[in-house]
């Protein structure tokens, strides 16, 4: 599907808008609600998404 990239956080297929949201908010807020409590730490999830580099700002 166009659009849409592993995300290595989450641990699947994901909406490239959705991925830079992740990436650049960074909270709880910004969960979908399937994605709600499967980050339990921010500051590590940020270092994944720094390894991933794909919206590294």
């Amino acid at each position: 599907m166009k659009g849409t990239i592993f995300c290595t956080l989450l641990k699947r297929e994901i909406s490239e808008g959705y991925c830079f949201e992740l990436c650049n908010i960074a909270s709880d807020d910004i969960l979908i609600e399937e994605d709600k409590g499967k980050i339990t730490d921010w500051n590590k999830a940020q270092k994944i998404c720094k390894e991933c580099a794909r919206y590294e700002e």
